[in-house]
């Protein structure tokens, strides 16, 4: 946004240079991005009338003019077609420099020159012009022209960050300014409130020239209308050169006396205004939500066909306004207007906002409304702009201003402030004496009570809804400079050894360290993704989503591991190890956080001293059984065979607590359907745990004491059926005796020749210790036999010979 230097010290007295006050808006929110001078230096040019102007005995475009510049005559040579008798113009004197240009004496067609008429473009005050410039009537002969229009001036242009739609006027940054200096607020606005009448809420006014009705369904869309209609304008009176100016400052140019009034209001305390033609309005107007396929042309002379979300301002031919983005062209106000309707209104910041990126228009107006509009302005602007128009334009306001404004439209809200949350957030102490100074210098009423403030927010300031956003106000006004570096203090406590005390960073490291690579992907999935790896889960579905490749909340991790393998496989990978931890969202709307991760190709990365063995179910679970013993949980759970639908049928397992049954997560082989609807050329392995499980896990004493007497080893084999789980071996001999039974693992499996159908040989080491003692070969025999003894009859197994 643009706002000139002295527009603003017009509402505000300070004294600081214009680059310190761009420094404190900067610091304090609303960043400076440029000051540039409103015109170069400008030295000789003056304010003079042309007297005569004859045309020139050798040339056809060009004329003779005797002008007075205040102390004598001069004859200047100008070819511009509205160089005419009685009109006040800029000259540029002998010496004077324009940009690009030096004026000097000159002989044009045998015609002596001393000087020369200035355009607009000449004097550097716009890209193109028509003509030399023409100045008012009662502009002083022999003034500087520097002196006159105010051009020892600059132009701030300021970025206005979203949730500061209070600041996109000149009155908006001002109260800024005042706010960090402490200053006051001295310009005005409004006008004639004393002649003024608003309807009842029923929208019904008494004797209106033209009747505004509102649907009940746009209530909240739009709870203030206002219109006041002014008759006998003189179409052929121009702007003002004061008023061109300050528009030509705010980045806008001149068209006419009321639509430059109205942007005047808007750029100057904030409110969008809209002019019609009155005689071009058929019957009562209406504030309602578009037809299906109505179309509406614009003053851009785009048409667009509206939607049923679109609000519109209609009367009873049709749309004539896309309510606070643009006019309509059937109504615009031209050069022949006599007679205007004005409109001043409050609309829905989320529904402006959404209309103009449907239709992808972007206004002064728009850019206002969706940032949000002070509803208080609606009335104040719309008798400002009518006195404005009146006393420029001529005219009468016809009746009363008419319109529909509810009397909740402007109840302010209050917000809390607690001292001791004050100090918490920002870290800092503050007196009551120095808050209750920046509320006042914000211009925000309060009452004190024991813990704090109770501050009545202005309409204006849409941004301050909860506590957090009145400390931030705070610490804006203050300064961030102004607040002390002081080192943090950490209060430091020893966690119970039986209290989970996992830590996801620890896990990171493992995994990385074992070779896998961290990802981040987006929590929006390709909703056949999602379903082809959690079909037994519902997603939640986005109702606006980015693309159809993110229209749904993942449910699992796979999603972005699966998607990024696939991205690698494209660009030559042949190895690829993934983890990534990150919430997933169930429609029951909890979000678990997990841990999940994927392993592709080789187990080790290709050299010449690694086999080229592919990764598989073992190798990965070995891995998770690594970050199971870094927590030390690993004998807490048991690996049991599960059907999860997106994994192999018979090699996959469950993470389950032996004591809880809580379920960690799953492992397992990637279903051969997957395998092959991916196109993959080998198969990955997958798991996934649940942070939130693992963490709730009680910790085992980490310490274990190093014993001092011999372990004992006995090698058995047996045929145990195909249907025995080794897990439930593990745990069933363990179970026999605690204390002496220290470990069983397999050490070889074979199933072949020799072997009956149904069976398969396991030989199984037995490692048997006594803490307390030397175990004697008795006591090893008795143990070895109830082993077997448990093997026969509770797994149908055989000792082999």
């Amino acid at each position: 946004m643009k706002i000139s230097e002295k527009w603003l010290r017009s509402f505000i007295q300070i004294n600081r240079p214009i680059q310190e006050i761009a420094e404190i808006l900067t610091m304090r929110g609303l960043e400076v991005e440029e000051i540039a001078p409103v015109a170069g230096k400008l030295n000789n040019i003056v304010v003079a009338e042309i007297l005569s102007a004859a045309q020139h005995p050798n040339a056809d475009r060009l004329r003779v003019c005797q002008v007075n510049d205040g102390t004598e005559t001069l004859t200047i040579v100008c070819g511009a077609p509205n160089a005419r008798a009685g009109i006040k113009v800029a000259l540029a004197k002998i010496g004077a420099v324009l940009p690009g240009v030096t004026i000097k004496k000159s002989k044009i067609r045998d015609v002596e020159s001393h000087g020369m008429l200035c355009s607009v473009s000449e004097l550097g005050l716009a890209e193109k012009s028509e003509g030399i410039m023409e100045l008012s009537e009662d502009a002083p002969i022999g003034k500087l022209l520097v002196e006159y229009l105010d051009l020892d001036d600059n132009v701030l242009d300021i970025s206005i960050t979203p949730n500061r739609g209070d600041c996109a006027s000149v009155l908006g940054i001002a109260r800024e300014v005042a706010a960090i200096e402490g200053g006051v607020v001295v310009g005005t606005t409004g006008g004639r409130s004393s002649q003024t009448q608003i309807a009842d809420q029923t929208g019904q006014p008494p004797a209106a020239p033209t009747r505004v009705h509102r649907d009940g369904a746009v209530l909240e869309i739009c709870p203030i209308y206002l219109t006041q209609r002014i008759h006998d304008i003189n179409p052929a009176i121009l702007s003002p050169i004061w008023l061109k100016e300050k528009l030509r400052r705010s980045g806008v140019r001149s068209i006419n006396v009321p639509v430059d009034v109205t942007n005047y209001v808007m750029f100057e305390c904030g409110q969008p205004m809209h002019a019609f033609d009155a005689q071009k309005i058929q019957g009562a107007i209406t504030i309602r939500l578009a037809k299906i396929n109505e179309t509406l042309e614009l003053l851009n002379d785009t048409k667009i066909t509206l939607d049923e979300q679109s609000l519109i301002i209609a009367d009873e031919e049709g749309p004539i306004a896309l309510a606070g983005i643009m006019g309509g062209k059937r109504t615009a106000v031209s050069e022949t207007t006599t007679e205007i309707l004005l409109e001043s209104a409050h609309f829905s910041p989320e529904n402006i906002a959404r209309t103009a990126r449907h239709f992808n228009l972007n206004s002064d107006s728009s850019y206002r409304f969706e940032r949000g509009v002070d509803p208080g302005l609606s009335l104040l602007a719309l008798e400002q702009a009518t006195q404005m128009i009146i006393e420029i334009a001529g005219g009468n306001a016809i009746g009363q201003l008419q319109g529909i404004a509810p009397a909740s439209a402007s109840s302010m809200k209050k917000i809390a402030l607690r001292y001791a949350k004050l100090e918490k957030v920002i870290g800092a102490s503050f007196s009551e004496t120095q808050v209750t100074k920046i509320f006042s210098d914000l211009q925000m009423s309060f009452e004190k009570n024991s813990e704090g403030l109770l501050v009545t927010i202005p309409s204006y300031r849409f941004d301050l809804i909860i506590e957090e956003d009145l400390i931030e106000e705070v610490l804006r006004i203050h300064g961030c400079d102004n607040i002390e570096a002081v080192a943090p203090r950490p209060s430091l406590s020893l966690q119970s050894s039986l209290t989970a005390m996992t830590n996801i960073d620890t896990e990171r490291l493992l995994l990385k360290t074992l070779g896998y690579d961290e990802i981040i992907s987006y929590s929006f999935v390709d909703e056949k993704l999602q379903n082809q790896l959690a079909p037994d889960q519902t997603a939640i579905r986005l109702k606006n989503p980015i693309s159809q490749e993110m229209s749904v909340m993942r449910t699992t991790l796979w999603t972005g591991l699966i998607s990024t393998l696939q991205y690698n496989l494209r660009r030559q990978q042949t190895r690829v190890r993934l983890f990534e931890q990150g919430l997933c969202f169930n429609d029951d709307g909890s979000q678990p956080k997990k841990l999940s991760g994927l392993s592709y190709g080789g187990v080790y990365p290709e050299s010449w001293n690694n086999a080229k063995e592919l990764s598989h179910f073992f190798d990965v679970k070995n891995e998770v059984v690594a970050l199971l013993v870094e927590n030390k949980i690993a004998e807490d759970y048991d690996f049991l065979p599960s059907k999860h639908p997106a994994l192999h049928p018979t090699q996959s397992a469950q993470l389950v607590h032996k004591q809880t049954k809580a379920v960690l997560g799953d492992i397992g082989v990637l279903h051969p359907q997957l395998v092959q609807a991916f196109d993959l050329p080998m198969v990955p392995v997958l798991f996934e745990l649940d942070v939130q499980v693992l963490r709730q896990t009680q910790l085992r004493q980490s310490y274990v004491p190093v014993a001092k007497f011999p372990e004992v080893r006995r090698d058995l084999s047996f045929l145990v059926p195909t249907n025995v789980i080794y897990q439930d071996i593990v745990n069933s001999v363990q179970n026999l005796d605690n204390n002496l039974i220290q470990r069983l693992f397999i050490f070889d499996v074979y199933q072949g020749k020799g072997i009956p159908e149904g069976y398969r040989s396991l030989a199984v080491a037995l490692i048997i210790q006594d803490f307390s003692k030397t175990l004697i070969d008795d006591e090893v025999a008795l143990l070895v036999k109830k082993v077997i003894d448990l093997m026969e009859n509770q797994f149908k197994a055989t000792l082999r010979d």
